[in-house]
């Protein structure tokens, strides 16, 4: 029996600069913590918030669904469990530490930095706090990598290319996976085509599921734009989020 692969349903969402100034003294406030930077903040916001979706229960209806429950029983109890792993794959740029090999996203190197949210501490949690106590996590990780480690996962990429793939396939097939990556810094939302002018690129409607980019916002400077690719259910939920919806807006 030949199954199709369920993707995602894209959507766009932006965060305005001052969505992000206010979840920046949220973090302070709750944790103490200074400052962030604003891929951690939007990491965090839709981890969280999509976390949340996942973790609601959802019963099946309908003839179709009631003859599938059977097969699709394990899956419906690993989203609505609060002990299932919520892991976040921070897919980071390393022009940080890195020079880049080009001024394109293609040709550059990046780095793979899983964080595992565990959600059942945070679950009793008001949502500032949970969103402080992930913010500062994604942070933490993300700041600790250095030339060493990149060095030793280049290395190993290059000794078992496997590896990399392993990782990507091992989070496009967890239903509370999520990939994140930052594509900010190459400025893809004002890419010449050949007209003479930029020309805003908008995400495909389908794609492999629980992923999400960071674009540039093409409204302001301070703001960002962001892709998913989620499942439909997930999607309604977040958008019934008050504290997500405060602070992002669905384009479409």
């Amino acid at each position: 029996m030949t199954m199709g692969f369920n993707y995602g349903q894209g959507h766009f969402f932006r965060v305005s600069g001052a969505a992000l100034d206010e979840l920046q003294r949220m973090v302070k406030r709750t944790q103490g913590e200074p400052g962030l930077s604003s891929y951690s903040l939007l990491a965090a916001l839709f981890r969280m918030a999509v976390s949340q979706a996942q973790m609601q229960p959802r019963e099946p209806a309908g003839m179709v669904a009631r003859t599938m429950a059977a097969a699709t029983s394990v899956i419906a109890r690993l989203l609505s469990n609060p002990d299932a792993p919520h892991m976040l794959l921070n897919i980071v740029h390393t022009y940080r530490l890195l020079p880049p090999t080009a001024s394109t996203y293609i040709g550059n190197n990046i780095y793979l930095c899983p964080v595992n949210i565990c959600t059942t501490q945070l679950q009793h949690c008001t949502d500032a706090e949970m969103f402080g106590r992930i913010a500062t996590q994604i942070a933490q990780a993300v700041d600790d990598i250095d030339r060493p480690l990149l060095g030793e996962f280049y290395d190993t990429v290059s000794t078992h290319p496997h590896a990399y793939a392993n990782v990507s396939s091992f989070m496009s097939a967890q239903p509370t996976g999520l990939s994140v990556i930052d594509e900010r810094h190459y400025r893809t939302s004002s890419a010449d085509f050949g007209d003479g002018g930029p020309a805003w690129i908008s995400g495909l409607p389908w794609h492999m599921p629980n992923f999400v980019a960071i674009f540039a916002s093409s409204a302001s400077a301070d703001g960002a734009d962001i892709y998913v690719s989620l499942k439909e259910p997930v999607v309604k939920a977040m958008l019934k989020n008050p504290f997500f919806t405060a602070h992002a807006e669905l384009l479409f």
